[in-house]
């Protein structure tokens, strides 16, 4: 799997980020309106699902925008006060410079409720549909929080009371089984401190907010990743492209026919994504 492949070269990634993104604050900034400043003003719920907004952010919400009805709990996003979801994913925002990423993670719980666990952040950078690399939430199974892993395993939801592991509607929306964590992996660095903290948001008090940034290899146009709670109760699925500089044309070059370009462009948006190699 490309992933073997790549945990040997990807080794000796450097944490070193200054790429043009800003340092992680210690603390994320909202104002009265309920924007993240720190993300170009960012509006609650104000972004359609899986889109790109302005400043190559791709946005994504949970099951506020899907027809999903869990066993026992029904579908109830927040916000939504008292009678909002306890264990609600509301949105992932990402954006890169360069081979940095950030993640800003928006939910109603980080990262454990009543003995349920905030999943990690896994990602397919081969286009394979299985997970290959994965950001830890949080210190587990011999993995530590906030670090980015190459060449994964993953173990699925939590095998508990209360959990929806034995619903296979529910686990058949979490991809690879219901994979939610990641037991092992090669640990290849570029990451920084988890940024945690916990505002007002879209009228929902108490809020959580946390923000990852980490370095991927510099060879990756982009990646579907998944965040889900470890019990199944939420889950946010999407598919990041890179934001990198156009490649500079080869001088001389012979400019394709508009054939060729339509067919090239076809190609690679049923691929969906793939390696520079």
């Amino acid at each position: 799997m490309f992933s073997q492949i790549r945990a040997n070269t990807f080794t000796m990634l450097a944490a070193a980020l200054g790429l043009g993104l800003a340092a992680p604050a210690m603390a994320l900034s909202v104002d009265a309106a309920g924007q993240v400043t720190d993300w170009g003003n960012l509006t609650p719920f104000s972004q359609a699902n899986g889109t790109s907004i302005a400043g190559g952010i791709s946005s994504f919400r949970g099951n506020n925008v899907s027809a999903v009805t869990y066993p026992g709990i029904g579908a109830i996003p927040s916000p939504g006060g008292t009678t909002g979801e306890k264990f609600d994913l509301e949105e992932v925002h990402i954006r890169n410079v360069g081979d940095t990423v950030q993640i800003l993670l928006v939910s109603s719980s980080l990262f454990e409720r009543d003995g349920y666990f905030m999943g990690d952040f896994l990602l397919d950078t081969d286009g394979d549909t299985l997970w290959d690399m994965g950001l830890v939430t949080r210190n587990h199974d011999g993995v530590n929080a906030g670090q980015l892993y190459d060449g994964i395993t993953t173990s699925g939801l939590q095998v508990k009371s209360g959990s929806y592991y034995n619903y296979p509607s529910v686990v058949s929306q979490i991809g690879n089984g219901g994979a939610a964590f990641v037991t092992s992996g090669l640990a290849i660095g570029g990451t920084s401190p988890i940024v945690v903290d916990t505002h007002d948001y879209a009228g929902e008090s108490g809020t959580k907010f946390a923000e990852f940034t980490f370095t991927v290899p510099s060879d990756l146009d982009g990646f579907n990743f998944q965040l889900a709670w470890g019990c199944g109760n939420d889950v946010i699925r999407g598919f990041h492209v890179m934001d990198r500089p156009p490649t500079p044309p080869t001088p001389g070059g012979a400019v394709p026919e508009m054939a060729t370009a339509l067919l090239s462009l076809m190609g690679l948006t049923s691929l969906g994504l793939r390696r520079r190699r």
